[in-house]
């Protein structure tokens, strides 16, 4: 009581008004020595509840509240726990009345029928509609309001004329729903389980048009990097402009919709914007999450952390005019302003000289770097974040080389120090590799023919080609390796490690992915410089006569700079579809394979089955034992299926605690037997450090013409049918079971 009390005083912390203060604070443990009620009775008593309304939260021992758990930035599931405005907003409420909240999150439909049976006390976002005023009662106030928005691919343009054929995504079952149906009834609607589904459906050329809320529409398109996608006013399409929903009880419970009323109007309207501002402007987190009293006080201690990056190694980090540059210095430079730390670079001449620097402890993190033995003698390691393939560069007269061991006895330049020189050393011992300084001069050897090539990551080779070598180096091969890049802290820093630990994990994908663009994307343009190069190049072979000749060259040209932009856009699209955490593939990279394994069932009949797990309890481990603990069970979870898998079978990271398994030539019955296994081997997981943990899993096999929302729709019910039995079990779809319509 006396903590609430001090949080609603404007006087506390003000030097100006010492007198006030202490006076306060005597009235207050005054007071708190002759109350001798609960702190409900105090509230309540400020409340001016009724003794009805009081004796009504008396007898509860909680408030249930759903909240969806793909609503941004209302509520919705990130690393593994439910957040957003509204889940904080009820909070608030909940401490006004000195009731205990308690969230649920499940298909809309099934919340929707907890509320008409009187299972449920409060949906806080509904909106109202004709057929739910039979069994809700609405607060006479707007819980959330938002604009209704659209998306539509960049490459299409809508007329109004063409309105009328487009296919519409939309949640199936929601406000909107409804409303396209009776203003739209010519319209094609896609029908979605979720805002994100509708946004991938436009994305991937399934509809024309999705519509749900701007604040989720332009959610996903960051999350998801679709940077194909534009979000306006489509012509014609005439959207309620601004959707309000309010907060909903079950009809005819008049006592609890009395009390949030009073419990609403108790929130103050600074307190509301506060919570209107952390949310709404989510996008430009500030801040890092989640850190310990001892990681705090390292920061308040250490505003000044020294790095040591490789000089020469654009565009993933280089040292320019005595500045650090490149993605690894754009990654610090969105870190600092979370942390409110400043990275000092220690400059050195080569890669080699930043590493003995690192050993003699001169640098305290290194912001781009590979794990190997001999490192972890003097650093520890973060999670990585960029992840890119190993590729060889040649002379633009050697033709693609598709199996790189053929190349017996040829010389291969690799930059010295490099993680993956002895790696590749031990797995192509008939090559013959030759250590140079840095890139810069593998690149000038290869172009002198005094090396057949040069190794190095496809993003730096892209990058210095088309900077230095356009017309005269390529890309000729790629290495059977990903080379996996994280930051390395000193070991004598063991907070710092877990600080940058948590910072990477919270950095969003579409801050990830404006990086990339920045060093990759918007840099390759400026290879059409050429043009002008050209422009010039034939005035003079025009003089000359040779304006044949010319041509034949340029086109051999800018075809190889359509190639480097080409494979350049590939690495982000790469590093776009992995998950981070785990390794694996992501939602939207798993989206080809399910079409081919779809197609695939089309054309020849073959069986194909889903499978959908979820960490049983994974909410209860979070809070109990942090979100790096969290992590630390995702990513056992992902290499303990890993090693289980078939060589057929794709495991995908499908968000937060859930992973879905693609099982092709397997039916239903011979999948559940397989997710049984998988099932067995994660109950028997004893790693030291972590708690035990278990899953559920759905099992369903795709039918007949079936599309990928049913087919998924039908295995998250076979899910919810095995947490519901008992959770750590597997069940499969069958004909009649109730199916998740999120909306």
């Amino acid at each position: 009581m006396l903590k609430v009390l001090f949080q609603r005083d404007p006087f506390i912390g003000f030097q100006t008004e010492l007198s006030a203060f202490a006076l306060r604070l005597s009235c207050i443990l005054m007071l708190c020595l002759m109350i001798t009620f609960p702190f409900q009775t105090f509230a309540a008593s400020d409340l001016q509840l009724t003794p009805e309304e009081q004796a009504y939260l008396n007898g509860k021992p909680y408030i249930s509240v759903y909240v969806s758990d793909a609503f941004p930035p209302f509520s919705f599931m990130e690393n593994g726990s439910l957040k957003g405005y509204s889940l904080d907003y009820v909070r608030l409420m909940g401490q006004v009345l000195g009731a205990d909240i308690r969230f649920e999150s499940e298909p809309w439909f099934e919340a929707l029928d907890k509320l008409k049976k009187g299972e449920l006390d409060l949906i806080p976002y509904i909106a109202i509609t004709e057929e739910r005023q039979q069994f809700v009662d609405y607060t006479p106030y707007s819980h959330i309001e938002y604009t209704t928005g659209a998306v539509f691919r960049k490459d299409m343009q809508l007329s109004q004329n063409q309105l009328k054929d487009a296919v519409i995504a939309v949640s199936k079952n929601t406000f909107l729903h409804a409303y396209l149906k009776k203003n739209y009834p010519d319209n094609k609607l896609f029908m979605s389980t979720s805002t994100a589904g509708a946004v991938l459906a436009v994305s991937d050329g399934k509809a024309d048009i999705a519509v749900g809320s701007l604040p989720a529409l332009e959610f996903y398109i960051q999350k998801n990097w679709l940077s194909n996608l534009n979000v306006s006013q489509v012509e014609g399409l005439a959207l309620p402009q601004t959707t309000v929903l309010p907060m909903g009880v079950t009809k005819g419970n008049e006592l609890l919709r009395s009390i949030l009323v009073k419990a609403h109007a108790q929130i103050s309207y600074s307190e509301a914007a506060a919570l209107k501002s952390k949310w709404m402007n989510q996008f430009d987190t500030v801040g890092v999450e989640g850190l310990s009293e001892e990681e705090i006080a390292f920061l308040d201690e250490r505003k000044h952390i020294t790095t040591c990056v490789d000089p020469r190694w654009l565009p993933l980090e280089a040292i320019d005019k005595g500045l650090h540059v490149g993605i690894s210095a754009d990654f610090l430079a969105l870190i600092e302003t979370r942390l409110d730390i400043q990275f000092d670079l220690v400059p050195s001449k080569s890669w080699q000289g930043s590493l003995q620097l690192g050993r003699e402890g001169l640098c305290d993190i290194f912001p781009l770097i590979t794990q190997t033995p001999s490192r972890e003698e003097f650093l520890n390691f973060t999670q990585p974040y960029i992840k890119t393939p190993l590729v060889l560069a040649t002379d633009i007269q050697i033709p693609y080389i598709a199996d790189i061991t053929q190349l017996t006895g040829k010389r291969i330049g690799v930059s010295s120090g490099y993680a993956f020189y002895p790696v590749l050393v031990e797995q192509y011992p008939d090559l013959n590799f030759v250590e140079v300084a840095n890139i810069d001069e593998g690149l000038q050897k290869v172009q002198a023919g005094e090396l057949f090539g040069y190794a190095d990551s496809l993003v730096s080779v892209g990058y210095s080609i088309q900077h230095e070598y356009l017309g005269q180096l390529k890309v000729s091969s790629e290495f059977d390796k990903n080379w996996q890049l994280g930051m390395g802290v000193q070991k004598s820093l063991q907070p710092l490690l877990s600080i940058l630990d948590k910072a990477i994990a919270q950095t969003t994908a579409f801050e990830r992915q404006e990086i990339i663009n920045k060093w990759i994307s918007i840099r390759y343009q400026k290879g059409t410089n050429w043009w002008i190069t050209g422009i010039g190049v034939l005035a003079t072979v025009l003089i000359l006569g040779a304006v044949i000749a010319w041509y034949s060259r340029l086109n051999k040209r800018l075809g190889k700079e359509v190639l480097l932009r080409q494979q350049a856009e590939q690495e982000a699209i790469n590093l776009a579809h992995t998950d981070q955490l785990t390794g694996l593939l992501n939602r939207h990279g798993s989206a080809e394979l399910i079409k081919q394994e779809m197609a695939r069932n089309q054309r020849k009949g073959t069986p194909v089955s889903l499978m959908i797990m979820d960490v049983d309890h994974f909410k209860h481990v979070n809070d109990e034992y942090g979100h790096k603990v969290g992590d630390d069970v995702l990513k056992l979870l992902a290499a303990t299926l890993t090693a289980q898998m078939r060589a057929t079978d794709h495991l995908v990271r499908w968000g937060g605690e859930e992973f879905l398994v693609l099982v092709p030539d397997v039916a239903v019955d011979d999948a559940v037997a397989l997710a049984d296994k998988y099932r067995t081997a994660v109950e028997n997981i004893a790693a030291p450090n972590l708690p035990r943990f278990t899953v559920s899993i759905g099992v369903a096999q795709l039918a007949e013409n079936e599309g990928f929302s049913h087919w998924y729709q039908h295995t998250d019910a076979a899910l919810y049918k095995a947490k519901n039995s008992g959770r750590n079990r597997v069940c499969a779809w069958q004909e009649g079971d109730p199916v998740d319509q999120d909306g």
